[in-house]
């Protein structure tokens, strides 16, 4: 289950970086309120900046990503994304695109702090498009950016190209003009 393996590797991760880790998995729950993620999350400080564009679309993985997972990418609650694994699970490319302005996105599985990190983000407003590349191997995070570090070998072997599709997409929304 790459759930478990997901859930295997962020404990991994946080014990390996110590302080930086469990920041940024928020293992620490007894200390969140004190951490930079949790502080870029709510303070006006870092969300005043993301409020001055215009536009603001992000791009979030369904599955097979283990550097980002669906909830940290998109910016929702653990309930939302089982539903959303659920509902999309086998399908592949953009399974669904949706605005999260002023919504309230809390959810019994989170804890407060992170409901409080997840609705001040969300209070922003965002584009969200949720991308699905099914399969066994995690490795969406380079394909969903069409990553290229070894043209016509490795990349190609690995599923890399896949996700150009996305980036023509992004391409195409941030040179619409907006009226």
């Amino acid at each position: 289950d790459i759930n478990k393996l997901t859930d295997d590797l962020k404990l991994f991760v946080s014990n390996l970086f110590q302080t930086t880790g469990n920041e940024l998995f928020l293992s620490d729950n007894n200390n969140i309120t004190s951490t930079l993620l949790y502080e870029m999350a709510t303070s006006n400080d870092f969300l005043k900046p993301l409020e001055s564009f215009n536009k603001r679309r992000l791009y979030a993985n369904l599955q097979n990503d283990f550097m980002v997972p669906l909830g940290t990418a998109a910016i929702l609650p653990d309930d939302t994304v089982k539903k959303f694994r659920n509902s999309y699970n086998n399908i592949k490319g953009i399974v669904r695109v949706f605005s999260s302005l002023h919504s309230d996105n809390t959810c019994d599985s989170n804890s407060d702090h992170t409901n409080e990190m997840i609705n001040s983000l969300n209070n922003i407003g965002w584009e969200k498009v949720i991308v699905s590349f099914p399969g066994f191997i995690p490795m969406a995070h380079n394909k969903i950016a069409a990553v290229e570090k070894f043209p016509n070998t490795l990349d190609k072997l690995l599923g890399f190209p896949e996700g150009q599709f996305v980036m023509d997409n992004a391409s195409e929304w941030l040179t619409q003009d907006e009226f």
